[in-house]
């Protein structure tokens, strides 16, 4: 993250407390957002995205440009505003891109909570109701608390991807230490990712097995380098 574009926090929040909670291709597109974060004093960090690929080569239509940050504590806030907001609000369902969805597709939207923005969900509704299929708001909730119960049990890797990392650690030893750099980080990274969910709880990224076989990668990586620092240094 660079180029700090707007922010509204006090100095007792450090900026590494800001969580991703959007991005926008523009800064204009955002300003809605802004307006309502700080009409109801929320806390908040727009930064420019870092670009790690030349344009030229991935081009720069679908790349967003610009990142909302906020406190994980306010995301069902905000959610909460947006919702108040979009249900004063005329909009015009029949030329939203959502009105192609048929109901199934509709109806998923609510299933990915972590896919899909609180605006989608919100209009979603409205269009199931337009086509005479009621969804209560009690409803959409207990589909998105299943799914978010189930993202937050995070993701699972393969060990054999360990055994791959640990095999690329031994290579590190006869090869380069950038095997072992590798090795040891992403066994760290495994151990110890977290994630936020968009009610802002944060998770381990990883299952309780994959962070399990991450701290076997990185203990026996760790013992491969003290061993092979102990033989230099004997010999």
């Amino acid at each position: 993250m660079n180029n700090i574009l707007d922010a509204n926090f006090h100095s007792n929040i450090k900026e590494e407390d800001f969580q991703f909670y959007k991005s926008f291709h523009q800064q204009e597109n955002a300003q809605e957002y802004l307006s309502l974060l700080k009409e109801n004093n929320i806390p908040y960090l727009v930064a420019s995205a870092q670009v790690l690929l030349d344009e030229t080569i991935v081009g720069t239509g679908l790349m967003p440009k610009i990142v909302l940050k906020v406190l994980p504590q306010d995301f069902q806030k905000i959610a909460y505003l947006i919702e108040e907001a979009l249900s004063h609000s005329n909009l015009n369902l029949n030329e939203h891109y959502l009105n192609q969805l048929n109901d199934e597709e509709l109806m998923n939207i609510f299933n990915y909570p972590d896919e899909w923005t609180v605006e989608d969900s919100i209009i979603a509704q409205r269009l199931l109701e337009q086509r005479g299929k009621e969804v209560s708001r009690e409803e959409i909730r207990l589909l998105q608390k299943k799914r978010l119960e189930e993202i937050r049990k995070g993701k699972s890797v393969h060990p054999f991807v360990m055994i791959l990392y640990f095999l690329g650690v031994i290579l590190g030893l006869y090869a380069h230490f950038i095997f072992i750099i590798a090795g040891l980080s992403m066994a760290y990274y495994y151990t110890s990712s977290k994630s936020v969910d968009p009610n802002g709880v944060k998770y381990y990224t990883f299952d309780t097995q994959t962070r399990q076989y991450g701290q076997y990668l990185m203990y026996a990586s760790i013992g491969i380098v003290l061993l092979e620092v102990y033989l230099y240094w004997e010999v």
